[in-house]
């Protein structure tokens, strides 16, 4: 039996973002609609299913003191930003990272023009905008909040943190010490290091690990608020800072 797919594509206006003409969104939305296709049909094969373990706060803290071992480190420092803002964020890996070291494109990856502080002298919130998801394809765009706690599993510091050691240059927002963008195979590949070196058997773990390690403690603890919109997915998600605390504890 054959499997047909129709795709509704939104209007010209709704679809054009960022200077990119419409036929390409439309593209790039069918794309994402094929690939979940995809992902659907080998989910439904025998013993295909995937298993992914959740990052809990206790295993970011474990992380978090691999590379305290070399707290001078650039990059220990970049991927501890990274790490945090997926965890606090609920965000995907490939949100924050770029497919490819060539894969970088300003208006679909997170740059530091996507970065925003509340009160420059003393933030207590950062902003990211997030340009393009897999439940966003026609680019509405997503802003995701990171709050101050002051504990040690802080989203704040870590990105302050990271952004005094990066600098303000435009560019990609996660980048290694040589200025390349960070790719979601080195953020993987980066986060299974420090498992391993925690005594943490990392084969099950990927970067999607995180957001589901973030919705597994939003669930048992009931105080971390969302904000969700039917039509888009995750629209806009707020970090509580009394969750940050209960996660550092």
């Amino acid at each position: 039996m054959h499997e047909m797919l129709f795709v509704r594509c939104a209007p010209h206006a709704d679809c054009q973002r960022n200077g990119r003409p419409h036929h390409l969104v439309h593209a790039e939305a069918i794309e994402y609609v094929l690939r979940g296709a995809k992902r659907e049909r080998a989910k439904s094969r025998p013993g295909a299913k995937r298993v992914r373990l959740p990052i809990t706060p206790e295993i970011l803290r474990r992380i978090r003191r691999v590379w305290q071992q070399d707290e001078t480190s650039y990059d220990k420092i970049m991927l501890w930003g990274a790490v945090c803002a997926c965890f606090f964020g609920f965000l995907r890996s490939g949100e924050i990272t770029v497919p490819t070291l060539a894969g970088y494109e300003a208006g679909t990856h997170l740059s530091m023009a996507d970065v925003t502080v509340d009160v420059p002298a003393l933030p207590q919130v950062i902003r990211l905008n997030i340009k393009a998801s897999k439940t966003d394809p026609f680019r509405q765009g997503v802003s995701v909040y990171l709050g101050r706690t002051g504990n040690t599993l802080c989203p704040l510091v870590a990105m302050l943190s990271y952004l005094a050691a990066r600098g303000t240059e435009p560019g990609p927002l996660f980048r290694l010490k040589d200025g390349r963008p960070l790719t979601k195979a080195a953020f993987v590949t980066g986060v299974r290091q420090a498992l391993l070196q925690a005594g943490v058997d990392a084969k099950n773990y990927s970067g999607h690990s995180f957001r589901i390690g973030a919705a597994m403690h939003h669930s048992s603890s009931g105080r971390y608020r969302g904000l969700y919109d039917s039509d888009l997915g995750a629209v806009e998600k707020q970090r509580l800072p009394s969750v940050c605390e209960d996660s550092a504890r």
